[in-house]
């Protein structure tokens, strides 16, 4: 009896008994893992559990980045309607984040009669900038400005009927809005709309004071972007108006602007007085300086330019120093020799554009910080630009073959390293001439 009384309980006291591991024993995963040794199987497994825990954690993550904003590459055409419903959402981060992205992809990869989900919710979209521009928080106001501006770019005249649905209101924003990089953005859209969608002289007219008003704002930002839209809105209108109107009225504010401390905003101010004395030169044959004795103090503006193309001002760096001569010596040119401003050419497709004349170059340049990073595939495809800048673009589609790319655009290609040494040897030569011309 006893002995079958032992036999029954050592079971028992063998499984509560501590067992000792050996590091060298096979674990039930080295077991799944069938035709490895033991350490081998040790070490996939391990490495398998540590890649399961990082896919894991990453989906974690993207499902956390999708509750707050909307992937570009799926948000253009493939994503259903509800990410646009997301533009009327409570949370003001959801709708910039939005817009954000159809900002993006509207300036790179734009093809409004193609995407129907687009225009099926082109309500919300417009319910977006709406809620945005009169909105509290200056990331919502930027967000919706910056999306108002491409959107008129790119929708072109058909929708002309927008531009009294949002002229009355960035014209109030403009006065009320406090922050001064919103406020800057505000006056970009307000400009822009009006040079894309104003069809009066009257409401050019209206926009042009508005925007004139800001020329005495106190902030660079704001003060840069007043100039550049007071600059792109006066070359849609007659030289007789600006003369007549803006310049008694304007002038003053500008020129003013050549003694700002942000050395970029004297160099804009620079630009604008040399465009204005062309347009003095258009209507009256020859420049006279005494035609302004009536607004500014006339010499000491042309003294003050033609010491920046000097480079006479010892009180700031070096750089900016050689950013004004180069510039300031240009303008000074352009109104006493009769020369014309710096070209602003684009290379695309095997075809150069230039643009020589003032007009041309304003617009331009406008255009290209509307559309930014996709300034180069609006300017291929959208006809509203070569409408605008009076040109005949060339639209051709030019593939190089496989051997082609091998041969020209192959890093170690003998005409890659070609371009590269002629491109290299042409900056040094710019180099060198400009430091001769700073340095003597």
């Amino acid at each position: 009896f006893l002995l079958m009384m032992i036999m029954l309980l050592l079971p028992l006291i063998d499984n509560r008994a501590p067992r000792k591991h050996n590091s060298k024993s096979i674990s039930p995963q080295m077991l799944l893992n069938q035709g490895g040794s033991r350490n081998k199987g040790s070490k996939g497994a391990k490495s398998k559990s540590k890649r399961d825990r990082g896919i894991n954690r990453k989906n974690e993550f993207d499902s956390h980045n999708a509750s707050l904003a909307i992937d570009h590459d799926e948000f253009w055409g493939v994503s259903p309607d509800d990410d646009y419903a997301a533009l009327t959402a409570d949370r003001y981060e959801l709708r910039v984040s939005i817009m954000d992205s159809l900002t993006h992809l509207l300036r790179t990869d734009y093809n409004w009669n193609d995407n129907n989900s687009l225009e099926r919710n082109f309500n919300d979209v417009l319910y977006a900038i709406q809620v945005g521009i009169v909105g509290s928080q200056p990331l919502e106001v930027i967000s919706a400005c910056e999306l108002l501006s491409v959107l008129c770019v790119t929708l072109g005249m058909e929708y002309l009927e927008l531009f009294d649905r949002y002229i009355r209101l960035l014209k109030d924003r403009v006065n009320v809005t406090t922050d001064p990089i919103a406020k800057a953005c505000v006056i970009k859209a307000l400009g822009t709309i009006c040079f894309i969608w104003a069809t009066e002289d009257e409401d050019t007219y209206s926009c042009l004071e508005v925007i004139a008003n800001n020329l005495e704002d106190e902030n660079v930002t704001v003060l840069t972007s007043a100039l550049n839209q007071w600059s792109l809105l006066s070359t849609t209108v007659d030289d007789d108006y600006i003369m007549d109107t803006l310049v008694p009225r304007d002038l003053a504010n500008i020129t003013s602007l050549l003694v700002n401390e942000d050395i970029n905003l004297r160099i804009a101010a620079g630009f604008v007085f040399a465009y204005i004395c062309d347009i003095v030169k258009n209507v009256h044959e020859d420049f006279d300086e005494g035609y302004f004795e009536e607004y500014i103090d006339a010499n000491s503006v042309i003294d003050l330019m033609q010491e920046y193309g000097e480079d006479l001002d010892l009180a700031i760096t070096k750089d900016d120093r050689k950013a004004l001569k180069k510039n300031f010596s240009k303008f000074y040119a352009t109104i006493y020799e009769d020369e014309l401003p710096e070209t602003v050419s684009l290379t695309m497709n095997d075809q150069t554009y230039e643009f020589e004349s003032w007009v041309e170059i304003i617009q331009v340049n406008s255009l290209k910080k509307i559309l930014a990073e996709g300034f180069q595939q609006q300017f291929f495809s959208n006809f509203l630009l070569g409408e605008i800048l009076q040109i005949e673009i060339n639209r051709t589609v030019v593939k190089l073959s496989k051997t082609e790319k091998r041969l020209f655009m192959s890093k170690n290609s003998y005409e890659k390293r070609s371009r590269d040494l002629s491109r290299k040897d042409g900056r040094n030569r710019k180099r060198n001439a400009q430091n001769a011309a700073l340095f003597g």
